[in-house]
């Protein structure tokens, strides 16, 4: 195989109404070293849309001024005929409006014939020719593009769709949890309730009933409370509401006949039995206190007669006494009606675990709980001047103080709320906590 036949051949479609012109225009191209041209020639516009229709050509090389067409229109019929092929305009006219227009429409190249432009022509046919070949290539590219972009948007579509579906189900699945959790958490306040009054009612009965058990006791033999061993195998009387004897005054009929029935062993009880009784006595005073107080925190009943304002008042009070710190009580705007049920228990408990974690680890001197109900939120604040801490530190920890930091966010965040830790070493700590409240129905005194 020689080098020639390696050439592909170009077929150029020939559209000039003069025969030498044609003549010319062959023998300049047959003079193209590079390239191979088979060449077919039409004299006319409608025979060389004809055999336009019939065969494929690699380019048109294009007279505008033909006996059937002349002008723009000539390109333009041919332009539609075959909207793909590159198109050579050949003109005598140089008029650079139509050259533009022609350009404007898809030509590749527009050439004046003026000396020499044969020389030019099969520059300007390969010049055609690669053009609407790397024109074809661009849009196949471009194409392909688009192809893979629809591809891409139609997986992406897809991704989103199953991601917006995974998120919709996780979704559902953390307002199912959601809803467990406030169940539980009512749950855990009715229980609360349920041990509180058991331990107030039952028990509080319990060791009253206890106690009057042992003032019965007492009586049965009552002069015994008012005699204290004086000595080892001695009495003196002290019987209240009467001065002691003087030296050598002789005691009363009555007081001497009960001191001999003591000291001859008629009374009930022994001295140190009846003091063992006085102690018992005590400890339940100390138990029904305890049991008292174990109760109030459990569920406070004034909480679910009076409010979370009337329960807090009296909590911060009791602890302010028991635990020997000042604290500074203040409300707003909680005089009208009640807070919803679902958020004075969480309020209540938050405000509790505030506290309790200042009693533990701040050394506070002094504390300051802020209640206050706006338009569309109710706030609770408690601050305090004691030993701060790092909250990110705390809150990646395992610790005690950890729980109970998650414990508060999570009531406050069931409750639909938002609760914030301000804290520095030396600076104390300021619980910052905001619940809306206007879309729950509220309560009246």
């Amino acid at each position: 195989m020689n080098a020639s036949s390696a050439v592909p051949v170009l077929k150029i479609l020939l559209v000039e109404d003069s025969p030498s012109d044609a003549a010319l225009l062959q023998e300049a191209l047959s003079c193209d070293g590079g390239n191979r041209f088979e060449v077919a020639h039409a004299e006319r516009l409608e025979e060389g849309l004809e055999q336009l229709r019939r065969g494929a050509f690699d380019v048109l090389l294009l007279d505008l001024s033909l006996p059937d067409s002349s002008g723009r229109d000539t390109f333009l019929r041919a332009r539609a005929q075959s909207p793909d092929l590159p198109i050579v305009v050949m003109t005598g006219v140089d008029d650079e409006t139509v050259a533009l227009d022609a350009l404007r429409q898809g030509i590749q190249d527009y050439l004046t014939k003026s000396p020499g432009y044969l020389r030019r022509v099969c520059r300007a046919v390969r010049y055609a020719i690669e053009r609407k070949r790397l024109e074809m290539e661009l849009e196949r590219e471009r194409d392909q593009l688009e192809d893979r972009i629809q591809e891409r948007t139609a997986e992406l579509s897809k991704a989103n769709l199953a991601m917006q579906s995974e998120i919709a189900r996780r979704q559902q699945a953390e307002d199912s949890r959601q809803q467990v959790l406030r169940r539980l958490n009512a749950a855990e306040e009715l229980e609360r309730g349920r041990i509180s009054r058991e331990l107030h009612d039952r028990l509080g009965q319990d060791l009253t009933a206890l106690k009057l058990g042992l003032q019965a006791l007492q009586k049965q033999c009552p002069y015994v409370s008012e005699m204290t061993l004086a000595e080892p195998g001695g009495l003196r009387a002290k019987a209240p509401g009467r001065a002691p004897r003087k030296m050598g005054e002789k005691p009363g009929r009555k007081s001497a006949e009960r001191e001999k029935k003591l000291a001859e062993g008629d009374c009930p009880f022994a001295p140190e039995v009846q003091k063992g009784v006085q102690k018992l006595e005590r400890l339940a005073d100390g138990l029904m206190r305890d049991i008292h107080r174990l109760a109030w925190e459990l569920h406070p009943g004034v909480l679910d007669d009076l409010g979370l304002e009337a329960a807090l008042r009296r909590y911060t009070a009791e602890w302010s006494a028991d635990s020997g710190v000042r604290l500074d009580f203040h409300s707003n705007g909680m005089e009208k009606k009640r807070l919803p049920l679902e958020l004075e228990g969480p309020l209540y408990r938050v405000a509790q675990e505030a506290l309790t974690n200042v009693l533990r680890h701040a050394g506070a001197r002094r504390v300051s709980v802020l209640l206050e109900r706006r338009a569309d939120h109710l706030s609770l604040i408690v601050e305090d001047d004691g030993v701060g801490f790092d909250t990110q530190a705390v809150l990646q920890t395992g610790t005690q103080e950890k729980l109970g930091l998650l414990g508060m966010q999570e009531r406050i965040r069931l409750a639909g709320g938002t609760i914030d830790f301000e804290s520095s070493l030396q600076g104390g700590t300021t619980v910052f906590v905001r619940v809306p409240w206007k879309s729950a129905v509220t309560r009246k005194h």
